[in-house]
């Protein structure tokens, strides 16, 4: 299929849906053991029922049933879409290849931000504008940067940058406030 033909163009981007249902783990796996990881992009194709948790929404019209983490229509049970949160792929990827974080961070925002053509954006680095999350140990959201806004979610924080290699996992942890270990 496509993804697939993905692999034997060098020059293509591949966007990913990290959350094991549109691409099986195994498969993630092999296309970040063949691909450059500058040729990757996580991406989410959530919907708005990515944050119920499980319930019925509407999508387009459609009613969508959404259960265990999968969205699916409620007249024929085709996939709807997704319910991946952006943590939760990086976190997939990051539990299913071993990939140091120092790595796959570029594909959450700078690979995106190259194959746009945006300068000044994707990279935590002196005259770059962004919006940042911190996350936790187990990659769960603590704290957003909302260009340069502080919006707390309450949790200790770990930052992650793509220059940082500082321990096994290639993450650096930051005091950064009294709630933040």
């Amino acid at each position: 299929g496509m993804v697939g033909s993905g692999l034997l163009d060098a020059e293509l981007k591949m966007e990913l849906i990290c959350d094991g249902i549109h691409l099986c783990p195994d498969f993630l796996k092999l296309i970040f053991r063949l691909k450059s990881i500058d040729q990757l992009m996580l991406i989410t194709d959530s919907m708005s029922g990515s944050w119920i948790g499980s319930g019925e929404v509407q999508l387009g019209g459609l009613d969508v049933i959404v259960e265990g983490g999968q969205a699916r229509l409620k007249d024929s049970n085709a996939l709807a879409g997704s319910v991946l949160l952006f943590n939760e792929g990086l976190r997939n990827v990051f539990e299913w290849t071993g990939l140091p974080l120092s790595e796959l961070v570029k594909a959450t925002s700078w690979n995106q931000a190259r194959s746009l053509g945006w300068e000044g954006l994707g990279k935590i680095e002196a005259g770059y504008c962004a919006d940042m999350t911190m996350l936790t140990k187990i990659l769960v959201c603590g704290k957003h940067w909302l260009m340069e806004r502080n919006v707390d979610c309450g949790s200790q924080c770990l930052l992650f940058q793509a220059s940082v290699k500082s321990n096994k996992l290639g993450m650096k942890a930051w005091k950064l406030a009294s709630n933040c270990a």
